[in-house]
């Protein structure tokens, strides 16, 4: 089930207000809202970067939105960059396996830029 009237809700949106950003007509997002009508692809698209989520989380494939994630892995003060975001929910998606692997190559990456550092110091 989409999550579009929740989204709407959440933003202090009217159906008209909504259908308005998208160029789409209120009875076109009250169809969305109401299972009488399916978005297209770029629909479901234009309706995530609105909201700020993914097109999983819009669709109830997930059950984390794309601030929640942000807000779960900021280091300290810092906000993640958009290319570390995106592979952040791109690895929401493996398995324990697939993440245990990226986890290692990730930290392959990181000892051996410690290992150039390091090195670099001593010359």
């Amino acid at each position: 089930m989409l999550k579009i009237k929740e989204l709407r809700k959440a933003n202090n949106l009217t159906m008209k207000a909504l259908g308005d950003r998208l160029s789409i007509a209120e009875s076109t997002v009250s169809a969305y809202e109401n299972g009488r009508r399916e978005p297209s692809l770029s629909t479901l698209m234009e309706f995530a970067d609105l909201f700020g989520v993914t097109v999983d989380y819009l669709i109830g494939r997930t059950c984390t939105d794309k601030k929640l994630i942000v807000h779960q892995v900021n280091i300290g003060e810092r906000a993640l960059r958009p290319d570390v975001l995106r592979l952040a929910e791109e690895c929401s998606a493996l398995n324990e396996l697939g993440v245990a692997a990226v986890s290692g190559y990730a930290e392959r990456l990181l000892e051996e830029k410690a290992f150039r550092v390091k090195n670099d110091d001593a010359d």
